[in-house]
């Protein structure tokens, strides 16, 4: 999990930042690059033209090989998918049952994306329609090894962000999407006539999708009613902009991707070999086993975190589901605290709570108060020691930049052609 550099131009890598160029001034960091850019053709690497884009989301959680021709039961090939895997598809062929099968590039056999008896098995990603993804000019979409999410690099500036970018406006599209930032003070544009589907819904609603049809349904908290059908919008209620989705169903409490209680952390199962592994009843990585096994990418809550031999941390997770490791001498990393989980807990501001979306593994954030979801983490209210406003947030055009911190010397710029890259099994950062 470390970092390392890695220059382009010389193929070179090393540990050590580079030293920024003669005369350059330290500039706010730059959107951290998610993982090495994918070999053409390899999972993750971005489809050619007419291809779509494919995560493997079986409903029974269990790896499953491709099969050499378009059935369910046809004899299997040598390639294995791990849940949570992303790939492309050449074509889509409908079967029986409302099965359609899916040929994956680079002649590496069929899936299909339900099966009968089970459930889902594959799901299409968001933002990837029939005829490909539809990015502006140079933009990729890549997916980071590590956590298998998808980013965006764009081949001419070599940025690299998360959030996928906006695709050129049509003709009929208003200038600004409904819902996008403004300056502060500036006038809301106009946006298209409100959508009666996204009307307010009454107090305690929210709304849900089944892991099993892929439809939404509707939940009432306070009376733990659930329907098929979008509960009437409160008398007198004006529908309003879309509210960012509701990524998924709120885990029960104790359930593996549940809020943590305070004084616990959050880690997610991402193993260097990519198997799954059983729980411990002690903590020792050769006791026995327990009956609760994790999948990789799965998140979970530990209690405590127990030193071990040889640099080994052993984590007892909670609701005694027994203890993992998250190193193990000869193999590597097993298990990663996730980011913002610190040994006190996640520190959120009020009324805010961390949650784990079942279909995707992404962690997004829910205001009780307020209702309100997203996939950013919202910013803790600053300390005394910290600026008004921190380096680089978004201010009012023609408003004068507030001043940040000192410069910190691990955000200069690097000379060209170099990039930081984090070694699997150390952990450690080197420079290519």
């Amino acid at each position: 999990g470390k970092t390392y550099y890695y220059n382009r131009l010389t193929q070179k890598t090393q540990w050590d930042r580079p030293a920024p160029p003669p005369g350059s001034t330290p500039a706010p960091a730059a959107p951290p690059v998610p993982g090495a850019p994918a070999a053409p053709g390899a999972p993750g690497a971005p489809g050619k033209p007419g291809t779509t884009t494919w995560r493997y989301q079986p409903a029974n959680g269990m790896p499953m090989p491709t099969r050499v021709m378009p059935e369910i039961e046809a004899a299997r090939t040598s390639n294995r998918l791990q849940p949570g895997e992303v790939f492309q598809v050449e074509e889509e062929k409908p079967g029986p049952q409302g099965v359609t099968f899916l040929k994956l590039t680079n002649n590496r056999g069929w899936l299909f994306d339900t099966k009968p008896g089970v459930g889902v098995m594959c799901v299409r990603e968001a933002g990837a329609a029939a005829g490909g993804d539809a990015l502006p000019p140079d933009w990729e979409s890549k997916v980071d090894p590590g956590s298998g999410k998808t980013y965006y690099f764009n081949k001419a500036t070599q940025k690299t962000q998360w959030e996928k970018p906006a695709s050129p406006p049509s003709p009929a599209s208003p200038p600004t999407p409904p819902g996008a930032p403004t300056a502060p003070g500036a006038p809301t544009p106009p946006g298209p006539p409100a959508d009666p589907a996204n009307a307010p819904m009454p107090p305690g609603w929210e709304s849900k999708t089944d892991p099993g049809s892929g439809k939404t349904y509707y939940y009432n908290r306070l009376t733990q009613k659930t329907q098929w059908d979008r509960p009437a919008p409160p008398p007198g209620s004006t529908p309003a902009p879309a509210a960012p989705p509701v990524p998924g169903a709120p885990a029960a409490p104790g359930a593996p991707g549940a809020p943590g209680k305070p004084g616990t952390t959050t880690w997610r199962y991402q193993p260097a070999n990519g198997m799954p592994m059983p729980t411990r009843v002690m903590p020792e990585i050769e006791a026995a086993r327990t009956s609760n096994r994790l999948q990789p990418g799965e998140v979970f809550q530990v209690e405590e975190e127990k030193p071990g031999p040889q640099g080994v941390t052993f984590l007892k997770l909670t609701n005694n589901r027994g203890w993992l490791f998250d190193t193990k001498p000869g193999v590597g990393v097993m298990c990663v605290r996730e980011a913002g989980a610190a040994a006190g807990g996640d520190a959120l501001p009020p009324d805010w709570e961390s949650k784990v979306d079942p279909g995707s593994g992404k962690t997004y954030y829910f205001n009780k108060a307020t209702q309100k979801t997203q996939w950013e983490k919202p910013a803790s209210p600053p300390s005394p020691a910290s600026p008004p406003t921190p380096p680089g947030a978004p201010t009012a055009p023609g408003a004068p930049t507030p001043p940040g911190p000192p410069a910190d010397p691990a955000n200069a710029p690097m000379p060209p052609g170099w990039e930081s890259k984090t070694d699997p099994g150390s952990g450690k950062t080197y420079y290519y």
